[in-house]
C-alpha cells in the first residue's frame, strides 16, 4: 500500500479553510473536504508520471509542470499555449483547480505558474 503525503492548493476559493492565521486561507483545502467531493474539483497531480502510476488521489489527472516551466522561462507560454495546456488536462474556468504533490515546492511551483 503506497502512502501519499499530500500539498494542495487551491486555485480558485470556494469557501473558508481550517487554517488559522494563514494569510490567505481560501487558497486551501483540506483532504477531509478533497475525499468528501472531489467531483467538486478538478484535482491536479503534478508528481513524476512513475509515482502517479504508482498511485494517485482517485479521480486526479497526471499535470506534468516541466513543459509549463519550460514555456515560462522561454517567453512563449501566450494565451495559445495555455488554452492548449489546460484543455488536455481538462482544466475549465467552472471548477475549481486542486494541485497536488508529495513535494510542497513542485505543488507551490505548478500553483504559480497556473496562477
Amino acid at each position: 500500500m503506497m502512502t501519499l503525503t499530500l500539498a494542495t492548493v487551491y486555485l480558485l476559493p470556494l469557501g473558508p479553510a481550517v487554517a488559522p492565521g494563514y494569510p490567505n486561507p481560501k487558497l486551501l483545502v483540506e483532504p477531509e473536504e478533497l475525499a468528501g467531493s472531489a467531483d467538486k474539483f478538478r484535482v491536479l497531480d503534478v508528481r513524476a508520471k512513475a509515482n502517479y502510476d504508482d498511485g494517485h488521489v482517485p479521480g486526479a489527472v497526471l499535470a506534468l509542470s516541466g513543459p509549463w516551466s519550460k514555456a515560462v522561462t522561454e517567453g512563449t507560454a501566450d494565451a495559445a499555449f495555455w488554452k492548449r495546456e489546460l484543455a488536455a488536462i481538462g482544466v475549465t474556468p467552472n471548477q475549481p483547480v486542486v494541485v497536488v504533490s508529495d513535494d510542497v515546492r513542485n505543488a507551490a511551483r505548478a500553483w504559480w505558474l497556473l496562477s
